[in-house]
């Protein structure tokens, strides 16, 4: 018999009903061939609603910034050592700070509104490194957050408001003659390795990277397979910091890149065949160069040259940007630069595209004027 106060009946189709009222004012109803299997399913849901409950009231009561750092401490043990210092400098830098001193300490839409206005607000940042900073949030976000109803509308609050794009910065033709002039008279390995970046558009890292085993001198191509770079040493070690080799920045960037037959004849004269081709190019030895070290001989080849400085990036920009004017289409010169996409090329260069397309308006505008003449001539 169903006692007063359970909410369970019989129905006239002969089955049996228990009505559940949730949390948030709402009922669930369960159904069986018995008065007993009823009940037990009702006494199931009620447990499952208490630990759920449960569940919500923790994460509530747990601040938005030690939330965070459980996070951060849960990835140090999943992702590679690149990934996780990305992580670490992101959120350590500006998005605990931020939820430590703010008033809530809790991830609601007005308090997410205001971390993107102050992030905003950091003009000393680049649209690119926002972005990044809000996406490694979001990552956190969806692991915190993943049993609320609410996720999908609080991770569309994380969105940069973008500045006006900047031109990237070039050599011009003149002064690229100037380095390679500079960098061909010393000579040495790190000279070549710059010289390397003016015509494969490799990063500073791939190159630190490079091995003698990469440089197929027969098939006159680069493979590139590694990144060298300087990260936090999160160890029990003196060195704050220590030299990485990882794997590229994504797939794309795993990459085959041809090579002009003057830097075959250059690899060539340098190459040591007695040696192990795990000796790294730069260094020649088994272990990588600094790239402090290179960007220091970097710099004083451009004072010796009389250029102005630039960052060594500019020698990849530099490089996509003579292929442009080569005519080189966007497919390949994505490819060639290891871009994930072709809208990455797209966007980075279209100060040099606009000048390729009025290169082009201005063979059309040739042909047009050549016509009219011919036709001209005929009439006569």
């Amino acid at each position: 018999m169903c006692k007063r106060g359970e909410n369970i009946y019989k129905r006239n189709d002969g089955r049996w009903e228990a009505r559940i009222k949730k949390a948030d004012g709402k009922y669930i109803y369960v159904y069986g061939k018995s008065y007993t299997e009823v009940k037990e399913k009702k006494n199931e849901k009620l447990k499952r609603e208490v630990e759920i409950n449960k569940f919500r009231q923790d994460k509530v009561e747990i601040k938005a910034s030690e939330q965070l750092n459980k996070w951060l401490s849960d990835c140090a043990q999943r992702v590679k050592l690149s990934t996780y210092e990305n992580y670490y400098y992101c959120m350590k830098t500006y998005v605990c700070p931020y939820f430590e001193n703010a008033k809530d300490n809790a991830f609601t839409k007005a308090e997410l509104e205001k971390f993107v206005s102050t992030l905003n607000n950091k003009s000393t940042l680049s649209d690119s490194y926002r972005n990044k900073i809000l996406t490694i949030f979001k990552v956190a976000l969806r692991s915190i957050l993943k049993d609320d109803k609410n996720m999908t509308q609080l991770l569309d609050t994380l969105s940069i408001q973008r500045r006006q794009t900047k031109a990237v910065q070039v050599f011009s033709l003149s002064e690229q003659q100037k380095i390679e002039e500079e960098l061909i008279n010393c000579g040495n390995l790190k000279a070549i390795g710059i010289l390397t970046c003016f015509y494969t558009g490799l990063r500073l890292g791939e190159l630190g990277a490079l091995k003698w085993r990469d440089i197929d001198l027969e098939a006159k191509v680069i493979t590139v397979s590694g990144t060298l770079s300087r990260k936090k040493n999160f160890g029990t070690g003196e060195s704050k910091t220590k030299l990485t080799v990882g794997t590229p920045k994504n797939s794309s960037s795993h990459r085959r890149i041809p090579l002009p037959d003057f830097l075959i004849d250059i690899f060539i004269k340098h190459s040591q065949k007695e040696k192990s081709k795990e000796i790294f190019f730069l260094s020649n030895t088994l272990t990588p160069l600094d790239p402090r070290s290179l960007q220091k001989f970097y710099m004083n080849v451009l004072k010796s040259a009389g250029v102005e400085y630039r960052k060594f990036h500019t020698l990849r920009h530099t490089f996509a940007t003579r292929a442009l004017e080569m005519g080189v289409d966007v497919k390949t010169l994505s490819d060639l630069l290891g871009h994930a996409n072709v809208t990455n090329t797209l966007n980075i260069y279209t100060h040099s595209l606009l000048e390729q397309k009025k290169l082009a308006i201005a063979r059309l505008n040739s042909m047009h004027t050549t016509q009219m003449e011919l036709n001209a001539v005929k009439r006569v």
